[in-house]
C-alpha cells in the first residue's frame, strides 16, 4: 500500500496469512487471510465474518499468522495498540445483573485503561448511546 502525501502508511490494519482451527477441528474456519484495511468504514460479508472481527481486533488468538495495527503485531504482550480497538461480538455480551457503567468499565478494565481513560470512555460512551439517565440501571431492565 503506497503511503499518503505526509508518508504515514494508509494501512491501518493488516493481516498476514492468518489461520484459526477450532478445537477438535481439523479444518480451518479461517485460513490463509492476507487482508490490508485502510483508514475508514469496513465491512465484511460472508462465513467467518465473526470470527474474522475477532482476530483482528486481538480478542481471538490465531492458531496461524499474524495481525498488525498501525505496524505493530498485536500478539505481542502486553501491545498497547489494543487499548485503542473495541469489538462488538455478534452475541448479547451482556450480563443481566451489571448496569452499563458496570459494563463499560469491566471492558475497559479487560482493555488495561487507566481509571482516567475508563472513566473519559465510559462518560463518553454513555452519552454516545444515550444512556446517561439509566447508566446505573441492571441491563436486564432496558427493553430491545
Amino acid at each position: 500500500c503506497e503511503p499518503r502525501e505526509d508518508g504515514v502508511s494508509k494501512v491501518v490494519v493488516q493481516a498476514k496469512n492468518l489461520e484459526k482451527i477450532q478445537k477438535g477441528k481439523e479444518e480451518p474456519i479461517v485460513a490463509a487471510l492476507n487482508l490490508e484495511i485502510e483508514a475508514g468504514i469496513f465491512a465484511f460479508v460472508g462465513t467467518g465474518t465473526s470470527d474474522i472481527l475477532a482476530l483482528l481486533a486481538g480478542y481471538d488468538r490465531a492458531s496461524f499468522g499474524r495481525v498488525e495495527i498501525f505496524g505493530h503485531d498485536i500478539y505481542l504482550p502486553w501491545n498497547q495498540i489494543l487499548k485503542s480497538v473495541s469489538y462488538c461480538p455478534q452475541t448479547d455480551a451482556l450480563f443481566d445483573d451489571l448496569s452499563a457503567r458496570e459494563h463499560l468499565a469491566f471492558m475497559a478494565q479487560l482493555r488495561g485503561l487507566s481509571s482516567y481513560e475508563t472513566e473519559e470512555r465510559i462518560i463518553q460512551s454513555l452519552s454516545d448511546f444515550q444512556l446517561t439517565d439509566v447508566a446505573n440501571d441492571l441491563v436486564e431492565t432496558y427493553s430491545a
